[in-house]
């Protein structure tokens, strides 16, 4: 979970991620991970959503659209002991026991 600017409520599980608002309405509901599971991701303030995968990939959508944008192989991302950070500008602050 994260606490946006905007007061919404950024929720992220191991299938999907939406934004909750103050009033508890559900906005943004996304459900992207058919056949992996999202182990860590983080709501960035250029409006998208970066992730780690169970697949070893590290992707990105829109927060909005919930369209991907891109996807990076990356097989340490494996594991689902990692954390990571949307530092903005296609960059990413990766925690992981296993590099």
């Amino acid at each position: 979970m994260q606490r946006l600017a905007n007061g919404n409520t950024f929720v992220a599980t191991y299938n999907g991620f939406m934004e909750i608002a103050p009033d508890k309405t559900v906005g943004h509901n996304h459900a992207k991970a058919l056949g992996m599971i999202f182990y860590s991701a983080d709501r960035t303030k250029d409006g998208k959503v970066v992730c780690t995968t169970s697949r070893g990939n590290i992707m990105e959508f829109d927060a909005i659209t919930g369209n991907e944008i891109r996807t990076i192989n990356f097989p340490q991302a494996v594991g689902g002991q990692n954390g990571i950070v949307g530092l903005g500008q296609g960059k990413y602050l990766l925690a992981t026991p296993y590099v």
